[in-house]
């Protein structure tokens, strides 16, 4: 198992404006409020992220042009051992969070995120680089969509698509 982001060239491939979609699985059995999968931050801000929250729900977080933060929380942990596939995505007007094909969370603003062309993309850890910034875990198969993936893709994602050490014929873990 390791890490890798689909998709190659610079960092301005991901310097999405007004809709994104990224999606990952993972699995965990650590709780791990503050720690990140994947993130794009610029300076010091966030322009989205799939992290935990304070309270441990895993969420996505876009931060707009106009520096209100989104936060879709999934109401969800998520440390119970399985793959899981998630999915952060923002349309130009809601943020949203999926978990395994259901859109658990969603929040709404409006404005256009804003990255500059020095934003960096980070995956396992948030801006801090503290401790608790970083995923405790195994992280698959991140994707990167300058586009909004609707709920009917994402669920067939979830159903089609086998968890990453599973039996891909018959999508049962070892």
């Amino acid at each position: 198992a390791g890490i890798h982001v689909r998709g190659a060239g610079s960092a301005a491939e991901y310097l999405f404006t007004s809709q994104a979609t990224v999606t990952a699985w993972f699995k965990t059995d650590a709780a791990m409020p503050g720690a990140t999968l994947l993130q794009l931050t610029d300076g010091s801000d966030v322009v989205y992220a799939l992290t935990w929250t304070a309270d441990g729900d895993l969420a996505f977080v876009v931060t707009n042009d106009a520096g209100e933060m989104l936060i879709a929380a999934s109401g969800e942990a998520l440390d119970d051992s399985a793959w899981h596939i998630v999915a952060g995505g923002f349309d130009g007007l809601t943020a949203f969070v999926t978990v395994d094909g259901v859109r658990v969370g969603s929040a709404t603003g409006s404005a256009a995120m804003a990255p500059s062309d020095s934003a960096t993309l980070t995956l396992g850890c948030g801006d801090s680089a503290t401790a608790s910034s970083f995923f405790v875990g195994q992280l698959e198969e991140v994707a990167l969509f300058n586009l909004t993936l609707n709920d009917g893709t994402l669920a067939a994602m979830s159903n089609v698509m086998a968890p990453p050490d599973a039996d891909f014929l018959t999508g049962d873990e070892p």
